[in-house]
């Protein structure tokens, strides 16, 4: 039973409204009488406008662009309209009644599937928003780029009409319902406003509509088709479809928010790093630190950088370097070479706001996750040395020296082996041609190896 779910303000008009007053006949008179050609005068007439022919799909667009003649430009209007989510169509049919060829007109009823709004003031500019219905379960959704929002209520400026099936809308709206408030003072519940941004609507016929769900849902479940009573087959099959919809939508919706708490969470390590470090290094370029330096792993540095990584992985962990993995297996507390030219040693004030940095991403990071919400608190309190398990530094044995002795004689023999290859190579590059054919004796044979 179709009842008005909101009530709209009387200083717009609705689209049930525009179209009946675009088909009312209009009367030829007085200055404006038609001139017939039978009776070769001006007489009364009138002009009326019907529709005996209507698509399963209508397309209403407003006229919101139009052609200021002070200014010589286009310019938008922006009046408020109220969208019905029914939408009842005269249509005027030829029947025969009697014997005799009458024009019936009967309401078709259309039901409002999607909106397609102009955001902006200008003609010349601005951005388009989406609000679609899923013809299968009704639910509909905001589209804003790749933003899509749920919209339980349905479209923002969308109101069922008081009647759907009776006639056409009344396009004057009913006075706002009263409620109390706490206080036990009586206000009057704010009325709906029309859209100032709707600029072009999609009505579906609704028989068309019902066929294509009705459609949809047997493609979706066969087991329809066999069932004693389809009814409630049918209506499961709907509930079912909504609540996987819904947990899709769900879904998504993390998704994309942890996308953009992502992306806020870069720009913000960006700002920080151009505040804090970068004006940092450049106050104290006249001042060297006299505290040891510390090496970090160049990978993370990289990623922390760059800007460009989330560094969930990196942020979930604690603590957030993990150093002593690295440090070799001879137990000195020190790193091999080549694990040590992988990283950079940072001066001690730079380590110290890379380290601050890093925590206060991390305490942005699991305040916004779900799983670890309750830990957020606690990781306020780390302490310095919280974001590495193991300081690697100069003054520590920044390299094992047992890994030292090894690696250079390592590059000591792959010096030697470089070195006969040269010699080789020289001894082997002669400018005498000792292939020459012409000093061999005639008939010999030449072999290249």
């Amino acid at each position: 039973e179709a009842s008005t779910s909101n009530q709209q303000d009387s200083r717009d008009v609705t689209v049930q409204g525009c179209l009946d007053a675009y088909l009312f006949p209009e009367m030829l008179e007085d200055d404006n009488q038609f001139y017939c050609n039978n009776c070769a005068m001006k007489c009364d007439a009138i002009r009326s406008v019907s529709l005996s022919q209507l698509p399963p799909v209508l397309n209403i667009l407003l006229a919101r662009y139009v052609f200021d003649r002070l200014t010589f430009m286009k310019k938008k209007l922006s009046d408020r309209i109220l969208l019905p989510r029914t939408l009842m169509v005269p249509r005027k049919r030829n029947i025969t009644n009697g014997g005799k060829d009458v024009d019936e007109i009967k309401d078709e009823v259309y039901v409002l599937c999607a909106i397609q709004n102009h955001r902006g003031a200008s003609a010349y500019g601005g951005h388009y928003v989406a609000e679609a219905m899923d013809w299968t379960t009704g639910v509909w959704y905001d589209y804003n780029d790749e933003d899509v929002t749920l919209l339980p209520n349905g479209p923002n400026c969308g109101y069922i009409p008081a009647s759907s099936d009776d006639g056409p809308t009344s396009s004057t709206p009913a006075p706002a319902p009263i409620a109390a408030s706490a206080g036990g003072k009586i206000k009057r519940a704010a009325p709906l406003r029309g859209s100032s941004d709707a600029y072009s609507l999609f009505y579906v016929e609704r028989s068309f509509l019902a066929k294509t769900a009705v459609r949809h849902i047997l493609c979706s479940s066969p087991t329809l088709r066999t069932s004693p009573d389809p009814c409630n087959v049918e209506a499961s099959a709907i509930t079912k479809m909504t609540q996987q919809r819904g947990e899709t939508y769900r879904l998504m919706n993390e998704m994309s928010l942890e996308k953009k708490l992502t992306n806020d969470r870069m720009l913000r390590r960006k700002s920080e790093i151009e505040t804090r470090l970068f004006g940092a290094l450049s106050q104290n370029t006249s001042t060297e630190s006299t505290s040891m330096p510390v090496w970090v792993d160049g990978n993370v540095l990289f990623r922390f950088f760059s800007c460009l990584d989330g560094m969930d992985d990196t942020l979930k962990r604690q603590p957030l370097l993990h150093h002593r993995k690295l440090l070799c297996s001879h137990g000195n507390g020190g790193l091999h070479p080549r694990v040590a030219k992988r990283g950079k040693l940072l001066p001690r004030n730079v380590y110290d706001i890379v380290a601050s940095l890093l925590r206060q991403e991390q305490i942005q990071f699991t305040s916004s996750s779900k799983n670890t919400r309750g830990s957020s608190a606690a990781n306020q309190e780390n302490h310095e040395d919280d974001i590495s398990d193991c300081i690697i530094s100069p003054s520590s044995r920044l390299f094992c020296h047992e890994c030292v002795e090894s690696y250079r004689s390592e590059l000591a023999e792959r010096e030697r082996s470089l070195s006969l290859v040269l010699k080789l190579y020289d001894a082997l590059d002669s400018k005498v041609n000792d292939f020459d054919a012409k000093s061999l004796p005639v008939g010999q044979d030449i072999y290249a190896v």
